[in-house]
């Protein structure tokens, strides 16, 4: 099933780890739904960046003005696949 994710749950997941996180973390194992976003998502993580970066996490984006700012903090997609297949350390 495919389905458009609101930018507030991408947020409520984030930052609050209840039961939008639950359905990301579920449907990586069970593959049940397939997940798009619309791209004003993007603007609306812009707008929040400052309460994202609060978190001791890693962000995956493709966005190369964000990994020159913080090249630490930013996973870019092809590291992500690196990683997942183990030619890289996490």
């Amino acid at each position: 099933m495919l389905l458009i994710v609101d930018a507030n749950v991408v947020f409520s997941a984030l930052m609050r780890r209840g039961k939008p996180l639950k359905v990301f973390e579920l449907n990586k194992l069970l593959m049940k739904f397939e997940f798009i976003a619309p791209e004003f998502l993007f603007f609306e993580v812009g707008k929040r960046v400052d309460k994202i970066l609060k978190f001791d996490c890693k962000i995956l984006s493709g966005d190369k003005g964000l990994k020159e700012c913080l090249p630490d903090r930013v996973i870019t997609p092809s590291e992500a696949l690196e990683i997942l297949f183990g030619r890289t350390a996490p």
